[in-house]
């Protein structure tokens, strides 16, 4: 019976709403990285400037859009897919902290991948506003009825890290928007979710689904109306659960812009001068802590990953020996950065993590 509804469904939803929605596909080309992604929740690193935003995602049965706008970013390297999300979202909030609660009940991301395109044996995992993780192993699409879902399962060495524009759980105020990074082991996927071991080829397409749950609340913090929900590409249904409308993802060896192509020569040149910077991750203040051998104007200067100067310390020379000074990161927003010294004809460069 259930596959029968299954099959009835997917008719109706083939002359639903506009016939050119329901046929499309969305396509990504995900760019590799050279550079190890740091999983902060902050896409604020070169890679992630470089990385292209998919389009905004849409009501999954209709393809319309959704008043708060969410979009991803995707990169990869030889260990990991990384999956960047941008929620726009007045009032972020969350409860559950427990792995596999019922996420969708409250706000989440979700990332649904079938890497060999079979519909078959594809893994879901969630991610809410404090971090907390559900995943599992799906065997075949809702429309065909009489699915398992197997909860038990876990992505080993997954990683996911979360910030927010705003204040978390605060109803008493306007919030911006919430940030979710997604690092997935290529280890961890089976020949059953994924046949040949290992990292993507150049050209390797995986099947996949990005959503998000937004509910709004009352003054008072109650849900409101229906959930606001959206998807990367449209399914045509009420679920998310359809392989058959996941978007298709292209792996290619194009590299975006890492630090390393900001600055080539960053390791020789941190070889030749002594000096380093804690604590790290900074939270208030760091310390520059370096050694002159001679008396030579040091220059500090303080680069976001677009390598453009936040902040600076005039140059000044210092006599032979041990030597500090305090940076001070006043109002600028959490994220990596990188510390660029100076001293005399040589530079070296250092990337420090800015913590709320």
């Amino acid at each position: 019976m259930k596959k029968i509804i299954g099959m009835v469904l997917c008719i109706l939803s083939f002359f639903h709403g506009n016939l050119s929605k329901a046929q499309e596909l969305k396509e990504y080309t995900v760019k590799k990285t050279d550079t190890p992604v740091v999983i902060d929740g902050v896409l604020d690193e070169a890679q992630w400037k470089s990385a292209a935003l998919t389009s905004p995602f849409v009501q999954q049965e209709n393809g319309d859009s959704v008043p708060n706008c969410t979009q991803a970013k995707m990169l990869w390297d030889e260990h990991f897919l990384y999956v960047g999300f941008i929620c726009n979202d007045p009032d972020v909030w969350s409860t559950y902290t427990e792995r596999d609660a019922h996420m969708w009940d409250e706000e989440n991301v979700e990332i649904f991948a079938d890497p060999d395109g079979d519909g078959k044996n594809y893994f879901e995992m969630e991610v809410n506003p404090l971090g907390a993780i559900f995943d599992e192993l799906v065997d075949h699409s809702w429309l065909e009825g009489n699915n398992n879902e197997n909860v038990d399962w876990n992505l080993e060495g997954l990683k996911v890290a979360v910030s927010v524009r705003g204040t978390l759980n605060d109803v008493s105020d306007t919030d911006t928007a919430w940030y979710c990074e997604v690092a997935i082991p290529f280890d961890s996927l089976d020949a059953s979710i994924k046949p040949l071991p290992g990292p993507p080829a150049d050209g390797d397409v995986w099947r996949l689904q990005l959503g998000h749950y937004n509910r709004p609340r009352d003054q008072e913090g109650n849900t409101t109306g229906d959930p606001e929900t959206s998807v990367w590409n449209m399914t045509g249904t009420p679920w998310f659960h359809v392989p058959e409308k996941f978007g298709r993802i292209i792996f290619s060896e194009e590299l975006v812009t890492s630090i390393r192509d900001l600055y080539p020569n960053k390791q020789d040149a941190e070889e030749k001068i002594n000096w380093n910077v804690y604590p790290n991750p900074v939270r208030s203040f760091a310390i520059v802590k370096f050694y002159v051998k001679e008396k030579v104007p040091v220059h500090l200067e303080i680069m976001n990953s677009l390598g453009e100067v936040v902040s600076k310390v005039d140059p000044c020379c210092f006599p032979e020996g041990e030597h500090r000074i305090e940076w001070d990161p006043g109002n600028l927003f959490p994220g990596i950065y990188f510390f660029k010294i100076q001293e005399g004809p040589r530079t070296a460069i250092k990337k420090i993590l800015l913590i709320e």
